[in-house]
């Protein structure tokens, strides 16, 4: 959303780091392990960004991400280490045949179906972008 901010200001991507400076103190990239040409443009344009402002603070997250290297590019950030738990998990696919007007609306079916049926614990639903 940031660099979809930055574009529609139809400015160039050097200007994109003073679009940020202007509405941004702090930022929080999730899944930076995913190494697509748009968190890798966003990363690179946020480096430039806190070496210019000193109290932005920027956090990167990832459960699988090799932080030693990104530690290096952003010369030398603090890397904290939050411990996790590994839980047994139950997966459920919809299959759809039909065209359908809402998918929200069998999402909901199919959670109430779970909800009713199954053990109780917690339920994430992921939905396709």
């Amino acid at each position: 959303m940031l660099l979809r901010e930055s574009f529609s200001e139809k400015f160039p991507l050097i200007i994109c780091t003073l679009i940020i400076s202007e509405h941004y103190t702090h930022f929080l990239l999730d899944e930076v392990h995913e190494r697509t040409i748009n968190m890798d443009l966003l990363m690179c344009l946020l480096k430039q960004h806190l070496e210019k402002h000193k109290g932005i603070k920027l956090v990167l997250m990832s459960a699988t991400m090799d932080s030693v290297i990104f530690k290096k590019y952003f010369l030398g950030a603090e890397i904290i280490e939050i411990p996790s738990q590994m839980y047994d998990v139950d997966v459920y696919n919809t299959s759809i045949t039909v065209e359908v007007s809402s998918y929200f609306d069998i999402v909901i079916n199919t959670v109430m179906q779970i909800f009713q049926n199954e053990e109780k614990g917690g339920i994430l639903v992921f939905l396709t972008g």
